[in-house]
């Protein structure tokens, strides 16, 4: 029978103070203490103190001692009852709740429990059969400073039972169970608290994993190509690498209530055959220091993420079956969102707090989501927006909270037929397909680079007042006949005109300078009106499909400050005449090309290149079927001369080699 010695009072400390308190009326004693004042158990010839702090009592001992029937001594309040009775106690290995009632009748709850030194081992573990599991079983160890592997990686089935490592909880580095363990759960590693990493991979046996105690994942939380049915981490706080399950077709189950946070990526990739799982529920966590990718669950119908704050990429793809995607409190993705998903089943999707996406984002159309509430807050993409087929008739209507975008793509819009840039922050701004731009409201400078490619338009949006483009890219736009932009003064970076079957006319009067590319592309245009243009990043003409001859004159033009190229015919198309009579400086590379549909007969010198003093780089001069006089290049081709530029003139009517130029023999007798 276990002893208790209760209202141990040492009398020799207190009765000075009990005298005391006879004589004094003011000192009568008040009967309010409910303490423990001190507890002790004895097993055999040991006796252990438990620590007292806050309403616990917690006793220490080693990793593989019992207290079963120990006996308690404890001391309490005076005149205070203690309930149950210690005395009656013998499980002292699991935890109890003792209650202490003052003599007043004021109560105080106290947990006892006990704790179990470590008993550890360094170095890596290898159990291979069920003989080595038990041999490892026997030194009752609790934690393993090193990395355990059960199983082989190929071979007949080993191991069947874990049972007997109860004890084990902690394994420091990696937790690897191969494919030759062929028990169904994990029955005996319960216990773990904190493991370096777990690996399962190609384990056909496996159909439970539980990990009822583990809070902390030190690196990786991998499976692969398993069998696995039931995944459950119900104490997991916190995975410091990444999370990876893939291919894990059998999988129903997946729980992870309290986890908060993984470091790197988490990777939910189902294999292409049927699955089973539908629910991807995480209630706690906030924080996915990676990208977050879900693809290919088949029958996945939720994913849920109530309090994910942040996540550094976003990939939901190939889930047919989903209805519900909610991230409600989800603020920032640091680089791309893709949702590929059949949209025509979403009936509730949530992103109503993402304020900013780093990267690209194009944005689905969800017919059964009628308001842009879901997503409501988004201010910033910082990589391509892509809205597409959409009828709304303004861009608020679509994203109320957008002010800055890296490009934006409006695809198949009809409806907004006015933007203002003065509101948005916009790189790059994108008209395609079915939209129809009518009017862009910017400053005299604007800081947009507009593209207008393959729309039914028959005329330019309307761009007065503005002076100071970043940049124009017109392509495809066929039912466009005429290019009329009478205000702007200069283009930051590229001015192309490219693939415009009917345009005909191009007039920019004021136009004085373009930063970067200055390009015509298979465009017919036989009027070319650009009277004050002085300066060019660099200057392309590439005739196609105009069979009128083309007058190719730019007046003004001094500088091309990287390479020239004009192509003079091609696709029945050809240029008759080239002016450029004050260009002085061609930064690099100098070409006049033609095809032999049609043959150019039309160019017989380069006179009009008189004023030039500077190639760059290479030179080449080629099929002017005309062409027999150089004189014109005479000043600009000292690096050619010197040999540092390479000369390819041929199948023109003349065609002088190096050694001729220096001869002086520029042209043909």
């Amino acid at each position: 029978m276990n002893n208790i010695n209760i209202k141990t009072i040492i009398i020799s400390l207190f009765a000075g103070l009990f005298m005391i308190a006879c004589d004094d009326d003011n000192s009568a004693f008040s009967g309010n203490d409910n303490n423990i004042v001190s507890f002790q158990l004895k097993q055999g010839e040991q006796t252990f103190y438990a620590a007292i702090s806050e309403g616990n009592l917690v006793v220490t001992v080693p990793a593989n001692l019992s207290l079963e029937g120990a006996t308690a001594t404890v001391t309490i309040s005076e005149l205070a009852t203690i309930s149950p009775d210690p005395s009656s106690i013998t499980d002292w290995d699991n935890e109890q709740t003792f209650t202490v009632t003052s003599y007043n009748g004021n109560t105080q709850t106290y947990v006892y429990r006990v704790e179990h030194n470590a008993v550890s081992k360094d170095g890596d573990v290898v159990l291979l059969t069920q003989a080595d599991v038990d041999a490892f079983a026997a030194l009752g160890l609790s934690e393993l400073n090193g990395s355990l592997t059960i199983g082989a990686v190929t071979g007949q089935d080993s191991i069947y039972s874990l049972e007997g490592l109860e004890k084990l909880k902690k394994v420091k580095y990696d937790l690897t169970i191969n494919p030759t363990y062929a028990g169904d759960d994990l029955t005996g590693l319960e216990n773990l608290e904190l493991i370096g990493s777990l690996q399962i991979d190609q384990n056909k046996k496996l159909k439970t994993v539980t990990f009822p105690r583990l809070q902390a994942v030190m690196l990786g939380l991998i499976i692969k190509q398993s069998r696995v049915e039931t995944i459950q981490f119900p104490e997991l706080l916190k995975v410091d690498d990444e999370i990876s399950f893939i291919n894990l077709d059998s999988l129903l189950v997946m729980e992870f209530p309290k986890l908060k946070s993984v470091v790197n990526n988490v990777t939910f990739q189902a294999g292409w055959n049927t699955n089973k799982l539908k629910v991807i529920d995480f209630p706690a966590l906030e924080k996915i220091g990676g990208k977050l990718d879900i693809t290919n669950w088949k029958e996945v119908t939720e994913t849920v993420f109530p309090k994910l704050s942040g996540v550094r990429e976003l990939n939901i793809a190939s889930l047919s079956k989903l209805v519900k995607i909610e991230f409600p409190s989800l603020e920032k993705i640091e680089t791309r969102l893709n949702l590929s998903v059949t949209n025509d089943n979403i009936t509730t999707i949530d992103f109503s707090s993402l304020i900013a996406i780093g990267g690209d984002f194009t944005m689905p159309g969800f017919p059964k989501i009628t308001a842009a509430d879901w997503i409501k807050s988004l201010a910033m993409v910082g990589g391509k927006l892509q809205i597409s087929n959409n009828e709304a008739t303004s861009l608020s209507d679509i994203l109320p909270a957008l002010a800055d975008v890296g490009e934006l793509t409006l695809n198949n819009l009809p409806n907004i037929s006015e933007l203002d840039l003065t509101k948005l922050k916009a790189g790059k701004l994108i008209f395609q397909g079915t939209s129809n731009p009518v009017k862009l409201i910017a400053g005299e400078t604007c800081e947009t680079e507009i593209a207008l490619w393959y729309l039914t338009i028959k005329k330019l949006p309307d761009l007065s007042g503005i002076k100071h483009l970043k940049g124009l890219h017109i392509s495809g736009c066929n039912n466009i006949t005429t290019v009329e932009l009478n205000e702007i003064e200069s283009v930051q970076n590229d001015l192309i005109f490219e693939y415009g079957s009917n345009c005909m006319s191009y007039k920019m009067p004021a136009l004085k300078e373009v930063g970067a590319r200055f390009m015509f592309n298979n465009q017919f245009g036989i009027e070319f009106n650009f009277p004050l243009l002085e300066k060019v990043g660099s200057f392309s003409y590439y005739s196609q499909g105009q069979p009128t001859p083309v007058d190719l004159s730019f007046p003004s033009l001094t500088r091309s400050e990287t390479y020239f190229v004009i192509q003079t015919s091609g696709n029945s198309s050809i240029v008759a005449n080239i002016s450029f009579p004050q260009l002085a400086y061609v930064g690099d590379y100098f070409q006049l090309t033609a095809f032999s549909n049609p043959e150019n007969n039309y160019i017989k010198d380069l006179d009009t290149f008189s004023a030039l003093t500077y190639i760059g780089g290479n030179v080449t001069i080629q099929a002017q079927k005309a062409l027999t006089s150089f004189e014109g290049l005479k000043n600009a081709l000292g690096k050619v001369l010197e040999g540092e530029s390479t000369w390819t003139v041929r199948n023109n009517a003349y065609n002088p080699t190096i050694d001729d130029l220096k001869a002086g023999k520029w042209k043909q007798i």
